[in-house]
């Protein structure tokens, strides 16, 4: 069984569904509301723990009713939350989202909360367990100093890392995402993190190219070359 560590976000959603957001100073009856546990790095540990994977996930929460619901969720899904660790007087982060029932389009908010205290010590103090892992997961909804401390790790212990840049943020440095051996943004991102359009399939290969000339280097079909950015067509 591989072994897997995300380091990342945790979150709850607190989603509303109705036909429109209120205005200023209108209360508005909604049609319906639910919590769920969310963040993409939560959401990326219970994607590996169900694949089969024995997953670390390294995360922050807070003293709160979402951090305990959170930590509830990773361990009913198996994932090892040994290094998951609660912030007093901070909340959970947490992601207020409307539904739009009519057209079907979000309005999302989100608060890092707990998520701004995972640090690069957060990193040092898991280190004998974090060499013994196969592959590091990485995105970007925690300090950015916390990713490149990441990636540094994997580099230094030979351990493989993935990093997806989402949400993306133009302030990410391309050297640091160059350095990871699974590179995997979507057209909104890379359009994002290179300046470039990605309307179409040329576009988005010029687009690419700025990563590949920043040291990200294509796979070949017997994956003989160990950084690759995921192909993925123009929507």
């Amino acid at each position: 069984m591989k072994k897997i560590a995300v380091i990342g976000s945790t979150n709850v959603d607190l989603i509303t569904y109705g036909n429109r957001l209120a205005k200023g100073g209108e209360t508005l009856e909604a049609e319906s509301f639910c919590i769920g546990n969310g963040g993409k790095g939560a959401n990326q540990a219970v994607a590996a723990a169900r694949l089969g994977s024995h997953v670390l996930m390294l995360s922050k929460v807070g003293d709160d009713q979402f951090g305990e619901m959170s930590l509830s969720n990773y361990q009913a899904q198996g994932v090892n939350t040994q290094f998951v660790g609660k912030v007093a007087g901070v909340s959970t982060g947490v992601a207020p989202i409307f539904v739009n029932t009519e057209t079907s389009q979000n309005s999302i908010l989100i608060v890092k909360g707990a998520n701004n205290s995972l640090l690069p010590a957060d990193i040092d103090n898991a280190q004998e367990t974090l060499k013994t892992v196969d592959l590091i997961v990485l995105q970007l909804e925690v300090p950015l100093e916390t990713v490149y401390h990441a990636i540094d790790f994997g580099q230094k212990h030979g351990i493989k890392v993935l990093l997806n840049p989402a949400p993306a943020v133009a302030e990410l440095s391309l050297e640091y995402a160059c350095k990871c051996d699974f590179f995997v943004p979507n057209e909104t991102e890379l359009e994002i993190l290179t300046g470039k359009p990605v309307s179409t399939i040329a576009e988005i290969k010029q687009a690419a190219s700025v990563l590949f000339d920043h040291g990200l280097k294509k796979s070949d079909r017997d994956y003989g070359l160990t950084r690759f950015i995921v192909d993925f067509k123009a929507m």
